[in-house]
Order: C-alpha cells, then structure tokens, then sequence
C-alpha cells in the first residue's frame, strides 16, 4: 500500500490539464494505486481536434475498439514523380467522445478527484509541489504531472522552432471520391498548385469519412514563418478546381496549429507530459498515440518511487527519465536534425524526399513516424535514405543544421 501523503497534502499526484494526456496520466497514475487529482479549467473533456494514428500505434486491447471513429486499411501518398502510391499500413481517426468516456471511467473508477481551475504557476519545495490557479488557490502535491498542451503552463521548454498549420474543410463526400486516395485516405499530396503566388510547400490532405463527408485540409509541413490562413483557404480552393473536386457546401471548418521540432525538456521540479513534454513527432505533428502509450509507463515509475519513499525531486527525476528515457532523448535529437533539413527544402525537393522515403521498407518509415526506432535505428535510416537519395536530394539533406546532430549524440 501507498505511504500516506503528509496531511497537507491532497494527493500524491496533481494532473494539470483536460487533454488526452492529462486524462490518460491521471487514469494511469490512478491505476498504479496513487492519489490523483486532475485539475482543468473544465472538467468535463470536450476535445474538438481531429486526432489521427497508425492502427498498429493504439493499444485497442486495453482501449476497445470503440475509441476508433473510422479506420482505413491503406492510405495513398502522391510524391515526386512516382505517382500515387499505396501504403498498406492501417490508419484511424479516434472518437474523441469515446476516448475521453474510457479515461474518464478509469479515472473515476480509480478515485480520481477532479478540479476546476486554470494553473498559472508552480513552486518546488522540499516535500511536494504547489500549483497555483489563476484565482489565487493553492493545490499542492508530491509530484505535479504538465499536460498542458504547447507552450506548457508549468514545464520550462525552448519556444517550438517550426509550425505545422492547416485549413480544412469538410465537404459532402464527391462521387468519384478525392484523386489519389486509396480506401479513401490521402495521407499527402505534395503536388505544386499552379498559379501560386507564394513558393512556400503545402500538401493536401483528405480522409473519406464514411458517412457522405469528406474532410479535405491544405497543410504546411513545418515552417518557423507559418502560411496565413487565408493563403491557405485559397490555396485550398485552387488544388480541389484542380482535381475537379466540387466543394458545393462546406459542412465544417477546422484550423490546426502544431508546434514541430520541440526538443525534449530538461528534466524539472514538474514532470511534462503530452504535448507540453514535446511529444508531439517531429515528422508528423501527432502526439496522442505516443501520449497513450507513454502514460502507464510515467505511472509505474511514480508508483514505484513512491513506494520507495523517494523525495519530491527524485520522483520528478524518475518520471521525466520515464517520459524521456536516454534512447529516446538521441532519438529526438536526430528528429530534430531530420526535420531542419526537411523544413529547408521547396515543393519539389519534399515530394522527391517523401517519394524515396516511402520507398524504405515500410518497418522503416513505419518505426520513424511512430517513434519507436531506436538512436541506432533511426541514424541507420537516415543514412540509407541518404544512400539512396539523388544528388540533389542529398545536398538539401546534408543542409539540416549539423549542431542539432551533435546535441543528438551528446557531443
């Protein structure tokens, strides 16, 4: 059994947040036998972004396949001059409505308390942490868990270096379905819109959403100077005349704003969690998933120091190495030179990097956007696609800024 927190303390863990990964910490946190509290500025979830993951990333096990909105079991990509092509790698949407009734159940069925509140702040004293709300009330713990979202509340984190943006719209599903989707799924069009004043790359993304509504979406891969939104509303107009796409009435709107690129935070009083620990991939822009699969590791970490009687800072210590451990850190580090190589390059160069790198095999390219290749298996990829690559390419990859290489490998 836990050792009891001292009386001034209600629990032993506070979850800050009311996202995917807070919930999932908190259920997590509350499974492994701690004292959670959640607090949020609303308590009750109500996630309106679209979340998207690889089948295989979900553990449907433990969730059900309920969390599941719509699954497709190829998608299409269209690069380079190879055309479309199929990827037979199932893809999903979730269910958010769903997903959050299955945390939410976990959370109450393992006691935990929930708090209305919006964190400003938080001070690391020698026996816990307090987390101030933007009224002035005090909630203090042992250990704090950040699940924020970016730019966190209470982790300390370098500012995001790149954006992905993207204006999408859903339209009623048309007959012929969207050019180079496969099941229909478009995972990425990189073809060039004519007549484009603006040079800056953009693909197309779309998902058949299987009930007459189709959600087509401009994207910027990552840019530190993002595309405005009306750049990308016309640009998106452009590419569906086209690809003779009729729009005829747009059902939904959606705009989306990711930070790309955030290193892995220093280990701190707060452990991050989510986005607000820089879990988002740096080569898609997700963090659900890996946020999903992070959190019952973070709480088995806590569990166990905690029962060890470990100090407040030794506990953030062990759940920061739980959410970041030493591989994954040279992992990000390598992303990270990946993507400033990538964010470098124009509309060609991307669709000729995307065609060769859909060309590795697909454990490859499938382990690198899921982030489960090892330091050594992603430098191995790196290297192979490198290999392979044009010599135009090669030039453009060998452009990614080398200081970001060797903060990967710890030089």
């Amino acid at each position: 059994s836990m050792t009891a927190p001292s009386p001034a303390f209600a629990c032993d863990v506070l979850v800050v947040g009311g996202g995917p990964a807070a919930w999932a910490a908190a259920a997590a946190c509350a499974r492994a036998g701690l004292r959670v509290e959640l607090l949020a500025p609303s308590p009750e979830p109500s996630w309106a972004a679209t979340y998207a993951a690889w089948v295989d990333e979900l553990d449907l096990d433990d969730l059900g396949d309920g969390v599941v909105r719509r699954r497709w079991p190829s998608v299409g990509v269209v690069a380079g001059a190879g055309g479309s092509r199929r990827l037979a790698r199932p893809y999903a949407v979730l269910d958010n409505e769903a997903l959050a009734g299955v945390l939410v159940t976990r959370a109450g069925e393992g006691g935990v308390v929930v708090r209305r509140g919006l964190a400003v702040g938080a001070v690391a004293e020698r026996d816990g942490v307090s987390v101030a709300t933007e009224r002035g009330v005090v909630h203090r713990a042992v250990v704090a868990i950040d699940a924020t979202g970016a730019p966190p509340a209470l982790v300390r984190a370098a500012a995001a270096p790149a954006w992905q943006v993207a204006h999408g719209v859903v339209i009623p599903t048309p007959a012929g379905g969207i050019p180079g989707a496969v099941d229909g799924c478009l995972l990425m069009d990189w073809t060039a819109v004519a007549g484009e004043p603006d040079p800056q790359p953009s693909f197309l993304y779309a998902l058949d959403l299987g009930d007459g509504r189709t959600l087509v979406e401009e994207t910027v891969f990552a840019a530190a100077r993002p595309l405005a939104a009306s750049v990308l509303v016309r640009r998106l107009e452009r590419r569906l005349a086209e690809l003779d796409v009729p729009v005829g009435e747009v059902l939904a709107t959606e705009s989306v704003r990711i930070p790309m690129g955030l290193g892995a935070p220093r280990s701190q009083a707060v452990v991050g969690m989510g986005a607000a620990a820089g879990l988002v991939h740096p080569a898609t822009g997700y963090s659900v998933a890996m946020s999903l699969r992070t959190a019952p590791r973070l709480a088995d970490a806590l569990a166990a120091g905690h029962r060890r009687g470990a100090t407040p800072a030794a506990l953030a210590a062990l759940g920061w190495n739980a959410v970041w451990p030493a591989d994954r850190r040279r992992v990000r580090a390598l992303e990270s030179f990946g993507l400033d190589a990538v964010s470098r390059m124009d509309q060609d160069a991307l669709g000729t990097f995307f065609d060769e790198f859909f060309r590795l095999p697909d454990d490859d390219w499938a382990g690198y956007l899921s982030g489960t290749l090892s330091a050594a298996g992603v430098a191995a990829l790196m290297t192979r696609l490198f290999r392979r690559a044009p010599w135009a390419l090669r030039r453009r990859l060998a452009g990614g800024d080398p200081r970001s290489l060797l903060r990967a490998l710890g030089r």
